[in-house]
């Protein structure tokens, strides 16, 4: 059975511009898209905020957001969950980098 654990991040990268947000947002899903078709992850999910209400709409943690991106709008969230078992989570190593993701969130429940 499966252990499903979870990251969750936020990015600033591309917070010029809504569309410069939804650029990098595309980019970014990439390689969490690759994973589940290879059944690497169990599924991702991220979204472009562009306002203190979007985080509310969400239902994500105002304070968290604020305290990782310095209130800047707009921003990245990105959730990815997987089997704790099974996925080695170096794999996301680079991918955080590339993206300067701040971890917010990193459950494993034991």
């Amino acid at each position: 059975m499966a252990v499903l654990a979870c990251r969750e991040y936020v990015t600033t990268q591309g917070s010029e511009s809504a569309y410069q947000s939804l650029e990098v947002l595309g980019r970014l899903q990439e390689l969490p898209r690759q994973w589940v078709a290879e059944k690497r992850i169990k599924g991702y999910f991220a979204r472009s905020l562009e306002s203190p209400e979007d985080v509310i709409d969400e239902d994500l943690e105002e304070d968290a957001i604020r305290e990782n991106t310095g209130g800047v709008f707009p921003c990245i969230y990105v959730n990815i969950t997987f089997d704790a078992d099974t996925f080695d989570r170096r794999m996301l190593e680079p991918w955080e980098a590339r993206f300067e993701l701040r971890l917010m969130v990193d459950y494993t429940p034991r």
